[in-house]
């Protein structure tokens, strides 16, 4: 994220700050966003957005009990509306998922990742635990072009990118 300002060494003012937009989908989702949302809204260098599903927060009420209760008025947008590329606008510099990928399962984030990625944006993506399909098993994975594929051009992993099993294709590989 860094990357994103203009010197990474001293405050820009909040005029220039890097508009930032996180998005949860999933219900691990808030775990591993939370302490980057935390991060992002004490430095004034980003202006975030939080981002959240419906889905989600029928799912998990304490997903907009934390949110809420750390200050943050999320966007609530529907699946639906994210698949089809009509939720959220975005008028944002950069995407931030805690996961996204063709997998069933984060299908809606992957969908933001693309879109923004086709506009230009930058995105970034976590691996969700330990284990994430596509960066260290492959069990349910097709194999050529049907094989998982993320949308970011950034994803941060657990370990060491020279950890990662063989099986990662080289251009994942480049992005983690």
């Amino acid at each position: 994220l860094c990357g994103l300002e203009l010197r990474h060494d001293r405050v820009v003012p909040s005029a220039q700050a890097v508009r930032v937009l996180a998005f949860m989908d999933l219900l691990p989702d808030l775990d591993v966003l939370m302490p980057v949302i935390q991060g992002l809204r004490l430095d004034p260098r980003f202006d975030l957005q939080v981002c959240v599903t419906e889905w989600l927060v029928s799912e998990s009420p304490r997903v907009l009990r934390q949110l809420t209760s750390n200050g943050v008025t999320p966007i609530l947008v529907s699946r639906q509306e994210v698949l089809k590329g009509v939720t959220p606008h975005l008028s944002f510099d950069t995407v931030l998922t805690a996961v996204e990928s063709n997998a069933l399962a984060h299908r809606v984030s992957f969908s933001l990742a693309k879109r923004a990625e086709a506009l230009g944006k930058k995105c970034f993506t976590f691996q969700h635990g330990l284990e994430n399909i596509g960066l260290t098993y492959f069990e349910a994975q097709p194999e050529g072009p049907e094989r998982v594929q993320f949308a970011s051009s950034r994803i941060f992993i657990w370990g060491k990118v020279e950890d990662l099993p063989a099986q990662v294709a080289p251009d994942i590989r480049e992005r983690c």
